[in-house]
């Protein structure tokens, strides 16, 4: 069993990989709009 910390420790582990994905969009959308 996880312990509530983990559990905690992995939803914000995912949260900031998405957040790092958003952010890789973003910044290569306006790479493309750039050109």
């Amino acid at each position: 069993m996880a312990t509530q910390q983990q559990i905690i420790q992995g939803q914000n582990a995912k949260i900031m990989a998405m957040e790092q994905t958003a952010h890789k969009a973003r910044t290569h959308n306006k790479s493309i709009m750039a050109k």
